[in-house]
């Protein structure tokens, strides 16, 4: 059931996008050069075309997705934070009920409780990424400019570098 999903989610997105899978049933989508309004379309896209029916040997599945939108610089401007902010809006949709979509409060009407930032590190491992090993040379290198793009982010200097590589992409 993971290959028909991972099939019907690339169906639906665009050649810049990354796929990656996370582990289980979970995956993130990195997207580039779009609107919020655009990423709730997306989502609600993908909502649809994984709920279809999967056939598995002679029988048929079904199942439900929860999606979690956070965007960089408005809702978080560090890689560990921004995850955080798409876990949590993920963790909102799963409560409200099958096939949800949730955005990620932006910063400025999040209160903060002032404690310290959590530290989840992340950075893309290729070996993750779908495909693998037969992942494309592409795919290598946007995952290579993610990276790059987390260091950056750990450094709030770096703000308008950051932009730069997003356009990149």
């Amino acid at each position: 059931m993971l290959i028909q999903f991972s099939a019907r989610t690339c169906k639906s997105l665009r050649q810049s996008d990354l796929l990656a899978r996370l582990g289980g049933d979970e995956f993130a989508i990195l997207l580039g050069n779009i609107s919020a309004d655009d990423a709730v379309m997306l989502a609600d896209k993908l909502i649809a075309n994984a709920s279809a029916p999967y056939r598995i040997g002679d029988r048929d599945a079904t199942i439900g997705v929860s999606i979690g939108i956070a965007s960089y610089p408005e809702t978080a401007d560090a890689a560990e934070t921004l995850i955080m902010a798409a876990d949590e809006a993920l963790y909102l949709s799963k409560t409200s009920g099958k096939n949800r979509t949730t955005v990620a409060v932006p910063r400025s009407n999040a209160q903060t409780d002032g404690g310290p930032t959590p530290s989840l590190f992340f950075v893309i491992d290729p070996a993750l990424l779908l495909g693998a090993p037969d992942i494309d040379h592409q795919h290598l290198e946007m995952a290579d400019r993610l990276n790059a793009i987390e260091v950056l982010l750990h450094d709030a200097t770096q703000h308008d570098e950051i932009l730069v590589r997003f356009d990149a992409l």
